[in-house]
């Protein structure tokens, strides 16, 4: 039996060495796929990943609520992973709104999350990146107008964020 298997074992091994050079080869690509959709993020709106994200928000803006217009002050600040600020947004009834961040160098995924007046949770960001937008998935067109809190999470990474409501005209 000896005899009869020991012109396998050449197989054997370069099938083990093609399998690992195989695995090693999709590894590399996941890794290079992963770089490469954060470049694309970064690079999705022109600009080198480590522009600061207020002079990204704009574009931000400009990209993910067409249509819509600018209103308020610019929301900026900075936070380590697991971080959060909570933000007051006066929304109007008969109004609809698009809330855009931004996450700056470091980034990974910043999430926002939006309260009602009562303090239900009544929007939030499912996207596992650093432009969190609010308003995209579903209408966000306050069926009753006051104050609402805006929540800016850092789920991954750590870093500057900026974040700018819209309303439609």
């Amino acid at each position: 039996m000896g005899d009869r298997w020991a012109w396998c074992w050449p197989l054997v091994l370069f099938a083990a060495a093609c399998g690992e050079q195989a695995r090693s080869s999709a590894a590399d690509q996941l890794e290079a796929t992963a770089e490469t959709s954060q470049e694309a993020e970064a690079n999705e709106l022109s600009l080198p990943r480590d522009t600061p994200p207020e002079q990204v928000l704009p574009l931000a803006q400009k990209r993910y609520a067409q249509g819509y217009v600018a209103e308020g002050p610019m929301i900026t600040g900075e936070l380590a992973r697991g971080g959060s600020s909570d933000h007051l947004l006066v929304l109007k009834t008969g109004v609809c709104y698009r809330v855009v961040g931004v996450g700056g160098e470091g980034v990974s995924d910043l999430d926002l999350l939006l309260y009602d007046p009562a303090g239900v949770q009544s929007n939030q960001d499912s996207g596992q990146d650093r432009f969190p937008v609010l308003g995209m998935q579903s209408e966000l067109c306050p069926p009753r107008g006051g104050a609402y809190r805006l929540q800016v999470q850092m789920y991954e990474g750590a870093g500057r964020f900026a974040v700018g409501l819209s309303r439609s005209q």
